[in-house]
């Protein structure tokens, strides 16, 4: 049922939602995708360990069900114990599940309906590409019941080699993005001689400006005395009289 589905779910068509060589559905997919391993996948892991003879204690670690022993002493003390190295418990775990039924399908299709476009990182939407691709896979680890199964998916071959898809892109995405800050940084700096300028005048410029472009004016600053220059103008009119 799994295949199936996914075949059906991810499509050119779904991925585009109308808009050609875009990936505006990327984020509605996961969304269905998350639906279908909350139907289906997930409780097919639960009648897994049913059938088995299994049961998840609190920690979230696949045990065996005393109450479908039949026959059996149970164990001294009343302790659980968890069933390791059984293939039969591997295969009822989540973590099997969603890496080897449920990703394992889904990453190589939906690299090969992508395309270059999933990954393609001189585009504008690329941060949101690749967020809402590692927001779907944190939701899937959220899915398993303790942290050792949601290493286990994390670990998952199929899951690295979907990583690797997105490694290199993102570098080149994040150098792009560092250029273009550094760009527009670097037209905001001066260069050693206009510092060197912007020195002298804040030593020098203010004093300078004031005394000779208000001088006319009567302006007032440091070191300027007003009164002086009132009276040598007032005694220059006194001799033309």
């Amino acid at each position: 049922c799994i295949r199936p589905y996914i075949t059906s779910a991810v499509t050119v068509q779904n991925l585009e939602m109308g808009k050609s060589g875009s990936c505006d559905g990327l984020e509605g997919m996961y969304s269905d995708l998350l639906q279908f391993v909350d139907g289906w996948c997930l409780p097919l892991s639960e009648h897994a360990a049913s059938a088995l003879g299994l049961r998840a204690n609190e920690e979230g670690k696949l045990v065996a069900d005393e109450s479908s022993l039949e026959g059996e002493e149970p164990e001294v003390g009343g302790q659980e114990s968890e069933i390791v190295g059984w293939s039969g418990a591997t295969m009822a775990k989540r973590s099997f599940i969603l890496g080897n039924c449920f990703f394992a399908e889904l990453s190589s299709l939906l690299l090969s309906v992508g395309g270059r476009r999933l990954t393609q990182y001189l585009d504008d939407v690329f941060g949101r590409k690749y967020h809402c691709t590692m927001k779907f896979l944190e939701d899937l680890e959220m899915r398993c019941l303790n942290r050792e199964e949601a290493e286990a998916l994390r670990n998952h071959v199929s899951l690295q080699d979907f990583l690797q898809k997105w490694e290199l892109p993102l570098r080149a995405f994040v150098q792009l993005r560092q250029q273009e800050v550094s760009q527009s940084l670097s037209a905001l700096l001066l260069t050693p001689s206009q510092l060197s300028e912007v020195s002298d005048l804040m030593r020098h410029g203010p004093l300078l400006t004031i005394a000779s472009g208000d001088q006319g004016k009567g302006a007032t600053s440091p070191g300027w005395n007003c009164g002086g220059g009132r009276q040598q103008g007032w005694q220059r009119k006194q001799t033309r009289r």
